[in-house]
């Protein structure tokens, strides 16, 4: 789950902070929370590393699943005066893809460092991306 603080908001009435939390399925109780970036558009969890992206903050963050300890963080570099925001990601093995607004280009990042395994600069995309076999679907 992702989520914002009461504690803190903009004129809009926003939450100005955001947290991830681990909640149980049987009971909704809080396992963890751990505060994040930006304004996450969203998570996807495997091989223990849950994977947050977020708008705002041109990043990816990768959480412990187990505790919500920070394991890594991939920020993307800005190519204009414009931000290069990660759209919601998808897990497949050890790869972590996801589009990006802004035409920042199509990533695989390692899900247990966060570490850039490719880009491809020619597909940019805005919305979440499908991976089924060996391909991965992008509109």
């Amino acid at each position: 789950v992702i989520g914002g603080s009461n504690d803190s908001r903009d004129p809009l009435g926003y939450s100005n902070e955001t947290y991830v939390f681990a909640l149980k399925v049987k009971t909704g109780e809080i396992v963890w929370t751990s505060p994040t970036i930006g304004s996450p558009v969203g998570i996807a969890v495997s091989n223990g590393v849950a994977v947050v992206s977020g708008w705002r903050n041109s990043a990816v963050v990768g959480f412990d699943a187990e505790t919500g300890k920070r394991l890594w963080q991939f920020v993307l570099d800005p190519i204009s005066a414009f931000p290069v925001d990660p759209m919601p990601v998808a897990i497949s093995g050890n790869g972590v893809f996801f589009g990006t607004a802004n035409g920042g280009g199509f990533f695989r990042l390692n899900i247990m460092s966060g570490k850039k395994e490719w880009q491809n600069v020619k597909v940019s995309s805005d919305s979440p991306c499908v991976i089924a076999r060996s391909n991965i679907f992008v509109v």
